[in-house]
């Protein structure tokens, strides 16, 4: 029955006698991903070697970049969006959901009707959790590749996050 054998302490013993600790479960992330294709370097959420944990990747068809940045999806590309966060949640069984995306806050809501596994659909979801760390009076600075395109967005972070960028 295989290589290890349970001892009367819980403890697990290998065909060479030696004992370990029981394998328990561990948390896994599952990474909603836009439909375009890059290379991602380590460090980049998309590129596996960057954790040190299961992590579980999930394309959404149609879901372009420009989509996610206007906030907009067809109703085809909504429906695989609810299927990848389903697909993740249930059948491989994350920890908690993310997307590969700043944009993808726009979508922090809907996927948050489709499952109750933690959601973080954008690192600005963890924008609450940051101003704890400082004083009301101290500022703190959003790194974005374009601060007009993200302006937009402003109503929204203060709508789920509590924050006013103004």
């Amino acid at each position: 029955m295989g290589c290890q054998a349970s001892s009367d302490s819980g403890a697990i013993q290998s065909a060479n006698g030696i004992n370990k600790k029981p394998l328990t479960d561990h948390a896994s992330l599952g990474v909603i991903r836009l439909d375009y294709d890059y290379p991602a370097a380590p460090g980049d959420i998309d590129c596996p070697e960057s954790y040190a944990y299961d992590v579980y990747y999930k394309v959404v068809p149609g879901f372009t970049f420009e989509m996610c940045q206007s906030g907009k999806m067809t109703p085809e590309v909504e429906a695989e969006f609810k299927e990848a966060v389903r697909y993740l949640a249930e059948d491989k069984g994350v920890s908690g959901i993310t997307g590969d995306c700043g944009f993808m806050m726009w979508f922090q809501t809907l996927a948050r009707t489709i499952t109750h596994k933690p959601v973080f659909m954008s690192a600005l979801a963890q924008l609450p959790a940051v101003t704890c760390a400082y004083a009301a009076h101290e500022e703190i600075i959003i790194m974005t590749a374009n601060g007009e395109t993200l302006k937009p967005m402003n109503d929204l972070i203060r709508d789920e996050c509590g924050i006013d960028t103004q």
